[in-house]
């Protein structure tokens, strides 16, 4: 859903979801777990996408 909301520019209701699965992948898969880099990755982009407006 956090990546449907980031696709069609609604970047302040995916924020909310991207950091509770970052969240949760920190706490099943561990900070190595690639899930996990990906979604920070994905954070870091929304936030200077976020920053551009």
């Amino acid at each position: 859903m956090a990546l449907f909301y980031y696709h069609i520019e609604r970047y302040d209701e995916a924020l909310p979801l991207f950091e509770r699965s970052l969240e949760i992948f920190e706490k099943k898969l561990g900070p190595a777990h690639p899930y996990f880099k990906i979604t920070e990755q994905n954070i870091q982009a929304l936030k200077e996408k976020m920053n551009e407006k």
